[in-house]
């Protein structure tokens, strides 16, 4: 039962990582397009309901249960409305959301949702049923009236989406029918499987499993993502890969950057996440930290999508970054895969060395060497000699790892100004020469002046 219950989690987990990765690779594509913009959205909805099932199920007590529950609603929700909308969008029928009555119609159920499920405590704890079993918490659904208002809204929406999906496929070529045909094909895969294991097996048959939809709904989204990374459904907003004079980075390496960060922040949650299932210790304190170590990596994948303005966007995600980097340290630290994990921070100095400003590579050395310094203080013994052989090689190694990586920064920055000033200066003798060439003696003092002003 242990097994099966680790590896429900893993599968919870990775549909959360999913989700949220999805929405900030499409908003990151183009952040202008509607269609991205309700798809992440879509995104969204997913990792509140996801991220709040999975903490509930773990909870240590029924009221932590019900409140992550009450959270997760703000997701299952919510989600079947924003998803009309997303394929109202896709499909081509906009000009039915420009009648305010079909935004009333589409979201009204959402709000009656939230407000039953999420906001109101007493409502919420009297619509949950939760039992403590091997599997975690798990709720079993009544025969109330807003139930049966939810699974009312669930499958009607559900089949509105698939109408429109119909509709955009009878009217499209063959490639359009193929796309519609493995979209439609996965969604009511989710549907099915999702109505089965939460419905009719918890309710009819009595049999007390956690909700299987949150995995079961990955199954559609990876369906989506799918085809619009292979038909270019929503086209992406080319940026600039050429670096302005000056700049090491273009605006499309500066994307690249940041979904370098976020990648590196993914990674240490699903480490830790496995780390914590081998060492048996994934409750919901760890299983927390993961999840929001988690949305700091998908925080960073959509930083370039909300804010243009690289200022904003860098002094936002410089502090962002060196707290992540001093609290997954501490919090490491108290576990015994901390050997493993206290290295981590060299790779965001390595990253960090094609940086435009300087200031994050600075500050994660850093926060590195002060995060070590406070973990060796905090033991039984304040600064324990005994273990001097511990940290003194750890803070040595962060020292000299930020000693190195600005000496190569600088000599990287010295070397591209070489390269911009060879540019110019083949550019200035190409002017000259073709100016040159071209003299006559109707323009011979033009030329010359010309040729004057470019030496300077």
């Amino acid at each position: 039962m242990e097994y099966l219950f680790t590896t429900y989690k893993i599968l919870v987990f990775l549909s959360f990582a999913f989700s949220s990765i999805m929405g900030g690779l499409i908003l990151s594509n183009n952040s202008k397009a509607k269609e991205n913009q309700i798809f992440a959205a879509v995104c969204t909805s997913l990792v509140f309901w996801i991220g709040g099932s999975l903490l509930s199920t773990v909870a240590p007590d029924i009221d932590t249960s019900l409140l992550w529950r009450r959270i997760s609603a703000l997701g299952w929700g919510t989600l079947y409305s924003i998803l009309v909308h997303f394929f109202l969008v896709l499909c081509g029928e906009k000009r039915l959301l420009k009648k305010m009555w079909v935004f009333f119609i589409i979201y009204l159920p959402a709000a009656i949702n939230l407000l039953v499920y999420s906001v109101l405590p007493v409502t919420a704890g009297n619509l949950f049923h939760l039992y403590k079993t091997e599997l975690g918490w798990v709720n079993i659904p009544g025969s109330n009236v807003w139930d049966t208002f939810f699974n009312i809204y669930y499958l009607s929406f559900s089949l509105t989406i698939l109408v429109i999906l119909i509709r955009w496929g009878i009217k499209g070529n063959w490639e359009r029918k193929k796309q519609v045909l493995v979209i439609l094909a996965a969604y009511l895969s989710a549907i099915i499987l999702g109505s089965i294991s939460d419905i009719f097996l918890t309710k009819f048959i009595d049999i007390k499993i956690p909700s299987m939809a949150p995995i079961f709904i990955a199954i559609p989204m990876i369906a989506v993502y799918y085809e619009i990374r292979k038909f270019n459904l929503m086209k992406p907003d080319l940026k600039s890969d050429i670096a302005d004079r000056g700049k090491m980075l273009s605006q499309a390496g500066q994307v690249r950057v940041y979904r370098f960060l976020s990648l590196l922040f993914i990674l240490i949650s699903l480490i830790t996440f496995f780390l914590y299932l081998s060492i048996d210790t994934a409750g919901i304190q760890h299983v927390l930290f993961s999840i929001i170590t988690f949305l700091i990596g998908s925080t960073l994948l959509y930083l370039p999508a909300i804010f243009n303005n690289s200022f904003h966007r860098d002094n936002l995600m410089i502090p962002t970054v060196n707290i992540s980097v001093l609290s997954i340290m501490i919090h490491t630290s108290n576990l015994s895969f901390d050997q493993k994990m206290w290295p981590f921070p060299v790779l965001i100095i390595l990253i960090s060395i094609i940086f435009d400003k300087v200031y994050l590579l600075v500050s994660i050395a850093i926060t590195s060497i002060l995060a070590n310094m406070f973990i060796w203080y905090r033991g039984e013994i304040p600064f324990d000699y005994s273990l001097a052989p511990e940290y003194l090689p750890r803070l040595v190694f962060f020292i000299v790892s930020g000693y190195l990586a600005i000496n190569i920064r600088k000599l990287y920055l010295k070397r591209l100004k070489e390269n911009e000033l060879q540019v110019l200066f083949q550019q200035m003798i190409s002017n000259i020469t073709s100016k040159i060439v071209s003299i006559n003696e109707d323009n011979a003092d033009e030329r010359l002046t010309a040729i004057l002003k470019d030496f300077g």
